[in-house]
């Protein structure tokens, strides 16, 4: 692959991602999570690093996720718009 069509890869992935981050902040509280990952910094003092700490908040959500939460949160969001 040439560098004009790596660099226009690139520049695709970049827009689709933006445009998916985009659509997720108006979706949701994006204070609320600036305040929560702030309440990581004791993690960084203590030591850990980035990949340390994505690597926690990812198996957090897969948790969540597999741990049937999130289902539970989905269906009773259904319930409250009296959905089926």
């Amino acid at each position: 692959m040439n560098t004009k069509n790596n660099n226009n890869m690139k520049l695709q992935d970049y827009l689709q991602m933006n445009s998916r981050f985009t659509r997720m902040e108006k979706s949701i509280d994006v204070w609320s999570i600036d305040y929560n990952l702030e309440k990581l910094l004791p993690l960084i003092k203590d030591g850990f690093d980035y990949d340390d700490i994505a690597q926690f908040i990812l198996v957090r959500w897969d948790n969540f996720v597999h741990g049937g939460r999130l289902d539970e949160l989905l269906e009773q969001d259904k319930l409250q718009k009296g959905e089926k």
